[in-house]
């Protein structure tokens, strides 16, 4: 497959692509990499999840429970996704410039990784298409810009289609002809698109499990009137058909269908007349709302003259704005792009805010696992590391032991019985405290999970502490239980006997930086307690955790 035209000397370049020479771009000039490369993009609430070539999905506050389109994991197909098609109309020629799903060569392809946006460009004989795919801050929505342009001489007839599959609940809904007859779709001429709805909710409710709606208005529209739409699956798609080749863009047409009993999808048709030399730009917007005057009034702030171009605008700026608070510089440019931009990105788009990616979905707050990503934060906005210890302590109970895991939406967990959970709400607390001096903190008053009592972050932290040194083994280590750190060593400490030389090691450390914090405050009884038992435990592990 050719590469695109633009070729700018890319930093860590192979076969594939390679990042750009500002680093802030990951570009890919072949479709076919060994797996799928994608892009987490989040703003806290929505997120989505694009590969490069544009499987994925789409969600709003939960990647599992919350989740608009269909998406099935399958990282050798990755046919999964949100698609747009281009038809000549006087020819009949199909393609798409995300390569999938039609998968038509192409004379020219790039696909672009960046903080908060995917860019598709790609070039199919004279008609040139760049496909932008960005979250704003401030909207529960995805805004696409289709740029198309005609390279030739001649005037050219084109349709664009789009397609997508409705989820809204929780995902993957294997269990699909039980789903769909709950979806209910409706074409708006007034706002250019196709609304959803689902009339059950896969979480628990005061109505029982079952028994509740998805909590709004799902949308897909377009900036110009549609000259079609199709929310039938089997009607797009035909009977045995594919999303490669989808009989309504070669036979039927699009049947304006919409309503219930369908498999709810969102398919729009804009018809292109291109002169020679012109170009076209369409906007489209997918996400959702309480009510559908809530995606009214997006709609019309979306579709305002500029408002997309001055999201994008404020999107980007934000994004640079969050990761400038420290910068790393060395004589190696690959370690300054992944320092200082790329693994910044990936700790808070895909790990704190989207919990989200490819090989994992959950959509769920691992006690252990976003306190420890929520120290990005310190060296850019601690204020944002505080607000996660909050939330943890709030997801503790009072005997000090800590959820694995919890949903938000649901406040469903898991007490899984891991030994290390409880011990980083302490740690991550120090560093904060190191990072700010924020004193005052320590006294804040915390609720505990599901309980009336309520008590000082100092206390829930203290609390955590007593809890391991409360639960030691024969050789003066801490238990194991279901499992530390090191996941490959789940469940070997099931039946109480197991002992944790990292565990113990980890809380040795957190140990030493309390007593400093206790003497601070004056607190020198405490402090006594915790020396005496670091001492212990420094000799313990010195004793049965070495070998040498």
């Amino acid at each position: 497959m050719a590469d695109s035209n633009r070729k700018e000397r890319l930093i860590l370049e192979n076969e594939y692509g390679g990042f750009s020479p500002d680093g802030r771009e990951y570009v890919i000039r072949n479709p076919e990499t060994p797996r799928p490369w994608v892009n987490v993009i989040s703003n806290g609430r929505y997120g989505l999840v694009i590969s490069q070539v544009a499987g994925g999905f789409s969600w709003i506050d939960h990647a599992n429970l919350s989740r608009l389109s269909r998406w099935q994991q399958d990282l050798v197909r990755d046919e999964w996704g949100r698609y747009l098609y281009v038809r000549d109309d006087e020819t009949g020629d199909l393609w798409s410039p995300s390569f999938q799903p039609v998968q038509a060569a192409l004379d020219s392809f790039t696909c672009r990784h960046s903080q908060g946006y995917t860019i598709f460009e790609a070039r199919r004989g004279e008609i040139a298409v760049t496909w932008r795919i960005f979250v704003p801050f401030d909207e529960t929505a995805e805004i696409w810009t289709v740029r198309l342009r005609n390279l030739s001489g001649r005037p050219r007839k084109l349709s664009l289609f789009t397609y997508l599959e409705w989820c809204l609940g929780a995902g993957p809904d294997v269990h699909r002809e039980f789903h769909k007859i709950f979806l209910e779709t409706a074409f708006s001429r007034e706002l250019h698109g196709i609304l959803a709805r689902k009339h059950i909710w896969e979480i628990p409710s005061p109505r029982g499990h079952w028994n509740t709606d998805w909590w709004g208005v799902a949308f897909f529209l377009c900036s110009e009137p549609p000259d079609g739409f199709e929310t039938d699956k089997e009607s797009f798609l035909g009977r045995h058909g594919s999303p490669a080749r989808p009989q309504a863009l070669q036979e039927t047409g699009l049947s304006g269908t919409d309503g219930r009993w369908n498999d709810a999808i969102a398919a729009l048709q804009k018809s292109v007349k291109l002169p020679p030399g012109g170009e076209a730009e369409l906007q489209f917007f997918l996400g959702a709302g309480p009510t559908a005057e809530d995606v009214a009034r997006t709609a019309e702030r979306l579709s305002r003259p500029g408002a997309v171009e001055a999201q994008f605008r404020k999107m980007r700026r934000r994004w640079e704005e969050l990761f400038q608070g420290t910068a790393v510089e060395t004589p190696d440019p690959a370690t300054n792009v992944m320092l200082n931009i790329w693994l910044k990105y990936q700790a808070v788009s895909g790990r704190l805010w989207g919990r989200a990616a490819y090989y994992q979905q959950s959509g769920a707050y691992g006690f252990r696992d976003q306190l420890q990503d929520s120290q990005i934060f310190l060296y850019l906005r601690p204020e944002l590391t505080r607000r996660q210890i909050q939330l943890h302590a709030r997801h503790q109970f009072p005997d000090g032991r800590a959820l694995h895991w919890w949903h938000p939406i649901t406040e469903e967990g898991l007490d899984g019985g891991m030994s290390d959970d409880l011990l980083w709400l302490p740690f991550v607390t120090v560093q904060y405290l190191k990072e700010t001096a924020d004193w005052a903190f320590l006294d804040e008053p915390l609720p505990f999970y599901r309980s009336k009592e309520e008590a000082s972050l100092l206390e829930h932290c203290t609390r955590a502490i007593d809890r391991v040194l409360g639960r030691r083994g024969e050789n003066g280590l801490p238990l194991i239980l279901a499992g530390d750190w090191n996941d490959g060593l789940s469940a070997v400490g099931l039946e109480g006997r197991g002992e944790s030389v990292w565990l113990g090691q980890f809380l040795f450390h957190v140990l030493r930086e309390f007593v400093l914090l206790l003497q601070r405050m004056g607190l020198m009884e405490k402090a006594e307690v915790y020396q005496r038992e670091a001492a212990a435990l420094q000799q313990a592990v010195n004793t049965a955790g070495w070998d040498g």
